[in-house]
């Protein structure tokens, strides 16, 4: 699903802290994967992927992506 919005950039409240690259990552994740985060070699499943609104108008961006993870 697509709404339009160029999911590469990055949102300016993020002052440069997350590249490109990784915002597309994060993104791909998708309900059933596994992660190895923070190199420690603990393996994390993703239970839930969520998108949701953010409601703050003084925050440039217009959603998040929220990862619920078990290990």
């Amino acid at each position: 699903m697509t709404d339009g919005r160029d999911r590469t950039a990055v949102p300016e409240s993020a002052n440069g802290t997350v590249d490109g690259e990784l915002l597309q990552t994060i993104e791909a994740v998708e309900e059933g994967d596994f992660l190895v985060l923070n190199s420690d070699f603990r393996i994390w499943e993703v239970t839930d992927v969520v998108d949701r609104p953010i409601e703050d108008p003084a925050d440039d961006r217009q959603s998040k992506h929220v990862l619920r993870l078990a290990n």
